[in-house]
């Protein structure tokens, strides 16, 4: 049935009244998903139908009988960035996330820039991490000096949060997957080398190194070379 529903979410046009129709059963869709995260398959494919509506219907949802869809996405979002949601059910938060900040959000909650610091800390799945690191790449390309500023003002555990987010993406990006996926990673880390910013340039981040010939070869200052 969810692959039905976003098929037509994708494929219907928006333009038309009845395409509130589909709109009307996201309420039944998030809560759904809210109650049930323990079922991994059915989480991963609701995130999708959630983007594929949001990319297509957001003007939909924008509707004044409609914002009350909102704060409710925002709710099972925390739910799935909840360090104690288990990985396998978040795979497509990230992406999801991305299409609230873009299409629903203008001012980006920090609140929930966080916890999504905060995932990014706990996880270990190259996908999880990779959803996650494509939402910080397009939100620095859109706006540098406001996430930079948050990441090196904020910290987990005592640790800057640029370095936790820097830590996992760099492990993982080796194993990245999709054209879009690589393309937005790679032009965010290519835009903040070339900012040439300090707080940067001074960061000392593990990588990818699958040779182990060294100890210290995951190790490196992320902007050594000139």
């Amino acid at each position: 049935m969810l692959e039905v529903y976003n098929f037509l979410g994708s494929k219907c046009p928006s333009e038309e009244s009845s395409y509130n129709l589909l709109v009307k059963f996201l309420p039944m869709l998030i809560e759904k998903m809210s109650s049930h995260i323990e079922e991994h398959s059915f989480i991963n494919m609701g995130c999708n139908c959630l983007r594929t509506m949001l990319a297509y219907g957001y003007k939909r949802i924008q509707a004044a009988t409609s914002k009350h869809l909102v704060p409710e996405l925002i709710k099972l979002c925390h739910k799935l960035l909840d360090p104690a949601t288990p990985e396998i059910a978040c795979l497509n938060v990230g992406y999801l996330l991305l299409n609230i900040f873009d299409k629903l959000m203008p001012k980006i909650s920090t609140e929930l820039l966080m916890a999504v610091v905060q995932k990014v800390y706990k996880s270990r799945m190259p996908s999880v991490v990779q959803s996650l690191a494509c939402l910080f790449a397009r939100l620095y390309l859109k706006n540098p000096k406001d996430i930079l500023s948050l990441l090196t003002e904020t910290s987990v555990d005592n640790r800057i949060s640029l370095k936790i987010v820097l830590d996992r993406w760099l492990l993982h990006q080796p194993l990245f997957r999709g054209a879009y996926s690589k393309a937005v990673t790679c032009a965010a880390l290519l835009q903040l080398f070339m900012t040439r910013d300090p707080r940067v340039e001074s960061l000392m981040v593990i990588t990818y190194n699958p040779s182990h010939t060294n100890v210290n070869s995951g190790i490196l200052n992320i902007f050594h070379m000139r």
